[in-house]
């Protein structure tokens, strides 16, 4: 299998262990094969082994069905970084682990990563509230970790640190476009590199690594 895509859609959300959690796997290949607009729920059920009228029993739409491929990965990852947050010993360390898992996510998960990228304007706005809501509590989680690392000394900023934040989230989500699965570096030693970059950026003069040249 190659190292950047057609992996498992990673799910351990309420949805996880049962039917809906196949069809949102099947959901990922078809949308990232003929993208969102172009898939009708007839792709979606032949994909997942149904009937048309068996997939509404499980959603009502492809657009709820979308919104359920956020949630579900959303729920997942705010798990993860909660854990990651009360583990660790810094503001750095918290910092790193972060952008480092999403960074590897990014790369890992290249279709779904571009689905959730690509296809968002797709979203029918009444159906995006909790997406946002989820996204804001992750930012928050980030933006209180940066504010503490600032308060203990650990970084210096040029910017807020929202901005900070949004900076770096950005430069990890996007590993996906680039992200070659049959090159060199792996998904872990990208997210490694990453996040060793965007923190090290953070640090004050005095505390940053300087590598010798040559």
């Amino acid at each position: 299998m190659a190292k950047g895509d057609g992996e498992p859609l990673p799910t351990r959300s309420r949805y996880a262990g049962n039917r809906t959690e196949e069809i949102l796997a099947a959901a990922v290949a078809v949308f990232a094969e003929n993208g969102y607009r172009a898939t009708s729920m007839n792709d979606l059920a032949r994909a997942a082994g149904l009937s048309k009228p068996g997939l509404y029993h499980y959603v009502a739409s492809k657009e709820q069905l979308l919104v359920l491929l956020y949630q579900t990965q959303l729920e997942q990852h705010l798990v993860e970084e909660r854990a990651v947050i009360e583990s660790s010993t810094s503001a750095t360390e918290s910092l790193r682990r972060i952008l480092a898992q999403r960074a590897t996510y990014s790369c890992r998960q290249q279709r779904l990563q571009r689905i959730f990228t690509e296809e968002e304007a797709e979203v029918p706005a009444e159906l995006m509230g909790v997406i946002r809501k989820q996204r804001r509590e992750r930012e928050d989680f980030l933006v209180n970790v940066v504010e503490d690392g600032v308060a203990a000394g650990e970084f210096q900023l040029t910017a807020t640190p929202r901005i900070a934040v949004r900076a770096m989230v950005g430069a990890v989500n996007f590993c996906y476009k680039w992200f070659d699965p049959s090159g060199p570096k792996d998904a872990e030693q990208i997210g490694s590199e990453m996040a060793d970059f965007l923190v090290s950026a953070l640090a004050p003069p005095d505390r940053r690594t300087r590598k010798p040249r040559g």
